[in-house]
């Protein structure tokens, strides 16, 4: 049997001892480490969309900053965007900070009211046949709207100023405004045939897909000439589904942009961050008209989206 001596002894029995220790404290600091709550807001109601296509016709769509590219449509999540209320349940913060942790969207794509024929001319006249492209971006717009808030809230415990929109629809604007003029300064177009600076563009770009038709490519539904509700459908392409998320590991707490003026009790919105989206863009071969009698959308075909999306998030 060896033979320790007693500072060897000693020290063995200190070793134990601060394992010992340690592992008593490491397990009584988890019992009391504060606990993460987290809370969801989801958008069960879906978000629909019919996408017509813009040009030609009563008043003709012109790409600038302030309308953005043409035949675009962007889905910017509503459990994002929506404002907050203050409270403990779900859909709500305590304070004027969260962290967000996931944020997904669904979304359904229906082709049953494009066309095979569409028309040159008005009321359904000078038919051509069709052919589409449709692809889908999903990314981040890498600017946040702190220079879009325009006036002041009153804090009544403390006194201070902050910093807010005025109104719901202020925001939204300052939203969709800067979305427009993002995606047109980037260079972003329905046609496949198209490049962009990546060193000058806020658009970061996740994932992008190619839309693709069940039988062919050109995702022909309607091979007759009359209205959409009125042909028989003939080679549908089913309904597409389509998942996005968005990795919000490295979001720290946020600080939150108070919706209001004056005194009164505010909303929160999300001022500070880059903003998440969906784009869904469609190239088509030939211009359809506009102008009917029977109004501005009869005889034209169309692409219908529905979203539904899911964030959740912790203010504690």
């Amino acid at each position: 049997m060896p033979k320790y001596t007693k500072a060897q002894k000693a020290a063995y029995a200190k070793k134990m001892a601060a394992k010992r220790s340690k592992g008593g404290k490491g397990a009584v600091a988890a019992v009391r480490r504060k606990k993460v709550e987290m809370k969801d807001r989801i958008n069960i109601t879906p978000v629909i969309h019919s996408m017509y296509q813009d040009g030609m016709g009563v008043t003709p769509f012109v790409p600038s900053a302030t309308s953005g590219p043409a035949n675009s449509y962007v889905v910017v999540p509503s459990s994002w965007k929506d404002p907050f209320g203050n409270g403990t349940e779900n859909g709500q913060i305590i304070g004027t900070e969260c962290t967000p942790k996931y944020l997904n969207l669904k979304m359904k794509m229906g082709f049953d009211f494009l066309r095979r024929v569409v028309f040159l001319g008005p009321d359904g006249t000078n038919p051509h046949v069709q052919r589409y492209d449709i692809n889908i971006i999903q990314g981040w717009v890498m600017k946040d709207l702190r220079e879009e808030i325009d006036t002041q809230l009153q804090n009544v415990n403390s006194g201070w100023n902050l910093p807010s929109f005025e109104s719901k629809a202020t925001y939204d604007a300052a939203r969709t405004s800067l979305l427009k003029q993002e995606f047109f300064n980037s260079g972003i177009k329905p046609e496949f045939l198209t490049y962009r600076q990546k060193s000058a563009t806020n658009i970061k770009i996740i994932k992008k897909i190619k839309v693709k038709g069940h039988l062919n490519d050109n995702l022909v539904t309607n091979s007759a000439q009359g209205a959409p509700v009125d042909s028989p459908a003939e080679d549908i392409t089913p309904e597409q589904k389509f998942t996005f998320n968005w990795d919000l590991s490295k979001f720290n707490k946020t600080k939150m942009t108070p919706v209001g003026t004056g005194t009164s009790k505010p909303t929160h919105v999300f001022g500070y961050t880059w903003i998440p989206f969906v784009q869904v863009l469609v190239a088509r071969r030939v211009v359809e008209n506009r102008a009917s009698t029977e109004g501005p959308e009869a005889h034209r075909s169309y692409l219908t989206i529905k979203t539904v999306d899911h964030f959740t998030y912790s203010d504690s």
